[in-house]
């Protein structure tokens, strides 16, 4: 857990404390595993460059230092070192959208929006060029036979959450709920499982989505991650309005609105 969540569960148990309600725990939290990996510097070559919708472009790579990458969790980020004007390399932290170990591919997604140093980057990246990796540095593995999941987020968290359904097996039940402003974005999401696929323009419109949603009977996981602000919205609404444990709950602030370069993820 990082420091932005921590604070956020510290502030939840203090809620709890206060109201004189003891936190709920639930048997699927002690099945959660935190795996730690050797941190490595990488250096594959790029394969392919894909425009996948308007808004994102995606990256395959290719290296024989790829087929030791460990990627145990959806959930997992690697540093993708991106070259500076000053010469100075700048870190931004990416999820592996898939892998294959065994021929060293790597294939990495990129939300783009104006303005951003690593999606300008990634836009004009040409095959053959060399790109500069790190991690990762472990991985929170989250099961995959709870009574049911719900995946939460902006652009940012779709291809953690693409890769998420792709894995889950056949009898899983999901809700995705996505923001996302431009439909062309919006993608079809293939899974073995039975989901409910939202989409929404706005974050007013995210926490509504959520706010409407009971959550469903038995052990279930919330994982979420977006804009700063609007994560600790959804969080306190998660935690503290629907009572869901937050040892059962993953919500991560992968950008802040006007911060560049930002990362709780040190």
């Amino acid at each position: 857990m990082n420091r932005f969540e921590s604070r956020l569960a510290q502030r939840a148990i203090k809620a709890d404390r206060l109201s004189g309600r003891e936190p709920e725990r639930r048997s699927g939290q002690s099945r959660i595993q935190r795996v730690r990996h050797e941190i490595r510097q990488r250096y594959p070559l790029v394969e392919a460059v894909t425009r996948v919708s308007p808004g994102f472009v995606s990256v395959t790579l290719r290296g024989d230092d790829l087929k030791d990458f460990p990627s145990l969790s959806f959930d997992d980020h690697i540093k993708v070192f991106i070259p500076g004007a000053d010469g100075q390399e700048e870190r931004r932290d990416y999820t592996p959208r898939q892998f294959d170990a065994t021929s060293g591919t790597l294939v990495l997604e990129f939300a783009l929006h104006d303005g951003g140093v690593a999606c300008d980057w990634a836009n004009n990246l040409k095959v053959g060029e060399r790109v500069h990796l790190g991690g990762p540095k472990g991985s929170m593995v989250i099961p995959l036979d709870y009574d049911w999941h719900w995946l939460v987020g902006d652009p940012t968290s779709l291809p953690a959450i693409h890769r998420r359904v792709e894995e889950l097996p056949t009898g899983a039940n999901a809700t995705v709920i996505v923001q996302c402003e431009h439909v062309h974005d919006q993608r079809v999401l293939e899974s073995a499982a039975e989901l409910e696929v939202v989409w929404v323009a706005g974050y007013n419109e995210l926490l509504q989505a959520v706010t409407e949603r009971p959550l469903p009977a038995g052990d279930g996981f919330v994982w979420a991650a977006g804009e700063g602000k609007a994560m600790a919205a959804l969080r306190a609404l998660v935690v503290n309005d629907k009572q869901q444990p937050s040892d059962s709950t993953r919500i991560s602030a992968y950008w802040k609105a006007g911060v560049q370069g930002f990362s709780e993820k040190g």
